[in-house]
């Protein structure tokens, strides 16, 4: 529908509707990747598609689930995606997506580097095309 067309009140609740809709930048990133990977993890020698695994590490919780979280070993920082195959000096590849524009926490820039450290490649990538190059080029050490 061309909005150039809705008489003013209709035109004024459109607008409130389409400011309410929430966007989810970087949930669309990791579903794309996601699907990516699913039909490309054959071709780069990879066995199954269940070795890129997504940490659920996010969203606001309660005091008592957080808590319990953290004692079940939910750690503040975690890359969002490990790919649990090793190539060339690496043991995997820690991914950390991010909405376009935006920066890793000082908690995920503390947990990058620690993996680093013991010998893990990570990235941080805010769009689909970036995260899949950054696995692409991984996979091909």
């Amino acid at each position: 529908m061309n909005c150039a067309y809705l008489d003013p009140d209709s035109l004024k609740a459109w607008r409130k509707t389409f400011k309410k809709q929430r966007r989810y930048p970087e949930s669309d990133i990791a579903t794309g990747l996601i699907r990516w990977f699913k039909f490309a993890h054959k071709g780069m020698g990879v066995r199954s598609e269940n070795l890129l695994i997504h940490c659920k590490n996010e969203g606001k919780q309660s005091p008592i689930a957080g808590s319990r979280m953290k004692a079940q070993g939910v750690r503040k920082g975690c890359a969002d995606y490990l790919l649990l195959v090793p190539r060339g000096p690496y043991h995997g590849f820690a991914l950390e997506l991010k909405a376009p524009g935006k920066k890793p926490s000082p908690e995920q820039v503390e947990w990058l580097g620690l993996v680093c450290f013991e010998g893990y490649y990570t990235q941080v990538c805010d769009s689909l095309p970036t995260a899949m190059q950054a696995i692409t080029d991984y996979l091909r050490l």
